[in-house]
């Protein structure tokens, strides 16, 4: 059971059901092993599904993350192209606005200058 680590919630999960048996054995070692194992992961599963989910707007954006990589990444994608195409950091500035902030020879010349 403890081959592989196990990350997140998952990892949670399995290390309480490691618990969970683990306590059962010591308490009953009487029973039948198997039967044992199979009462206590039915009961396990019946307390996770009662468990309450989590709600919040970070816990749904983790939740659909998961159950839907793919679609969060292109949504991902699609609002990082239209931040670009709206900021448009690669467009030069105007050539008439260039001009106007360029000193004009007028003004050069009042400042002795020319």
């Amino acid at each position: 059971m403890r081959d592989a680590p196990a990350s997140g919630a998952l990892g949670r999960s399995i290390s309480s059901l490691g618990q969970w048996v683990g306590q059962a054995l010591e308490q009953a070692p009487d029973e039948g092993l198997q039967a044992l194992q199979a009462r206590l992961l039915a009961q396990w599963r019946q307390q996770q599904a009662a468990a309450p989910a989590p709600h919040g707007p970070l816990a749904v954006l983790q939740a659909g993350w998961r159950q839907h990589p793919l679609l969060c990444k292109s949504a991902l994608l699609a609002l990082t192209v239209a931040g670009l195409l709206l900021v448009k950091p690669w467009v030069r500035p105007d050539a008439g606005m260039d001009e106007l902030l360029q000193p004009d020879v007028l003004s050069l010349m009042t400042m002795g200058e020319l």
